[in-house]
């Protein structure tokens, strides 16, 4: 299998991806989050710290283009949690598709550092409307390591769609089969590919959960099994697996 193999993965998506030294479908599995972090409610941007990856709530006030080389606009936010009238503006490079998002008077959820406490701004920030959330909702945010080369949301979705190639499917809804454990307390998978061993279904399980975990119990718990594990059985496994690659 190779990278362009991948829904969503075409010339210009690869050579992104392997400018972040991912050259196969095992390598997006082993390129964990370098941050995770617990979305728990919005902040205002009076309260969140330069540099420090929060979670806001803004009300769209005024869009305008920026000119220079790179293709820019700027949006201009009212912070929604501030019961004061407390204003901040997110910028956004090189994605013209998301322009006609921002309509006056619409509301989003964004995630991002403020990059100048001074003038809160934030920089290419993951949004979604209020009304239609669907990652920036109470849980596990895990960040990657992109280097701006891919958007964090484009890359899960990447993550995703190689659990599928793999055969796995994440079960999000009903009973865990052969059991009576509501799928609400447990992630687990549906089998796709029966030529897939015990040791690699659970290997894939731990991953999934260090890639996607429900909170932070869960993401401990897997990142310790996968430490736990023997290398030279583990590495075996692994490239078992990754016959992806």
């Amino acid at each position: 299998m190779k990278l362009t193999d991948i829904k969503g993965v075409g010339a210009q998506m690869e050579k992104k991806l392997c400018a972040l030294g991912i050259a196969s479908v095992g390598n997006i599995l082993s390129f964990f989050p370098s941050k995770y972090v617990d979305l728990g409610l919005p902040t205002s941007v009076l309260e969140a710290e330069e540099g420090q990856f929060c979670l806001f709530e803004g009300e769209v006030v005024r869009l305008k283009e920026t000119s220079g080389r790179k293709k820019a606009f700027t949006v201009t936010f009212k912070d929604v949690i501030s019961r004061k009238n407390t204003y901040f503006n997110a910028i956004f490079y090189n994605q013209p598709y998301l322009k006609a998002e921002f309509e006056v008077g619409k509301k989003f959820r964004l995630f991002s550092k403020i990059s100048d406490s001074g003038f809160s701004l934030l920089v290419n920030p993951t949004v979604e409307p209020i009304d239609k959330l669907k990652l920036l909702t109470k849980g596990i945010y895990t960040v990657y390591p992109l280097k701006n080369e891919i958007g964090q949301r484009t890359f899960k979705k990447l993550v995703y769609e190689s659990f599928l190639m793999l055969g796995y499917k994440p079960t999000i809804s009903g009973i865990c089969e052969g059991t009576s454990t509501p799928i609400e307390n447990a992630i687990t998978f549906d089998k796709l590919n029966e030529n897939l061993t015990d040791s690699q279904f659970a290997l894939f399980d731990t991953l999934y959960k260090i890639h996607f975990p429900k909170n932070e119990d869960e993401c401990n718990k897997a990142l310790e099994t996968l430490s736990a594990v023997d290398f030279a059985i583990g590495l075996k496994t692994y490239k078992k697996i990754a016959f992806i690659c």
